[in-house]
């Protein structure tokens, strides 16, 4: 395994044993307060980030430095950097989307473009949990989770506010 390969399954490794975790308690139906998934997905932000500076390291020493030996081929250096930045641009966008949407100027808009990403974000579940309903009917499924409907949660055939 290449130098680089270790940073890879090290972050891969960390990152994924909080994600997995979360996730796995989420799909019982506990909650967690809005931070912890604003943490989950700010570590895979940080994976993608970093992979992109790693990557970009070891191009510049392989390109820069001829007579320094790089066990990293070209091709793999740019699928690795393609990889990581397309995430990274993904992950970011989900996040601001997810708890951020007026920097979007999607703040005001129907509950369908802001308010899908806002209380679901990371498997946060309203009536849901893995697809399955709980106590009554899932009125949206995003994800595999929740039920909404302009700004109302469906419980036991019931509209509630927001809980």
């Amino acid at each position: 395994m290449t130098a680089a390969g270790r940073w890879f399954v090290t972050m891969n490794f960390f990152v994924h044993s909080f994600m997995y975790t979360y996730y796995t308690i989420v799909s019982t139906g506990l909650r967690f307060p809005r931070p912890v998934s604003m943490m989950v997905t700010t570590l895979q932000i940080g994976q993608m980030l970093i992979g992109v500076a790693v990557s970009s390291c070891i191009a510049y020493i392989k390109w820069s430095e001829p007579g320094v030996l790089c066990q990293q081929t070209t091709s793999n250096l740019v699928f690795c950097f393609t990889i990581y930045l397309t995430f990274a641009f993904l992950f970011i966008h989900f996040f601001v989307k997810a708890y951020f949407p007026w920097v979007l100027g999607l703040a005001g808009k129907s509950k369908s473009t802001a308010g899908k990403y806002k209380k679901l974000a990371n498997g946060h579940g309203n009536g849901l949990s893995n697809g399955k309903a709980m106590n009554g009917s899932a009125v949206h499924q995003a994800n595999g989770h929740a039920g909404e409907k302009n700004g109302s949660v469906q419980r036991n055939g019931h509209e509630k506010k927001d809980i």
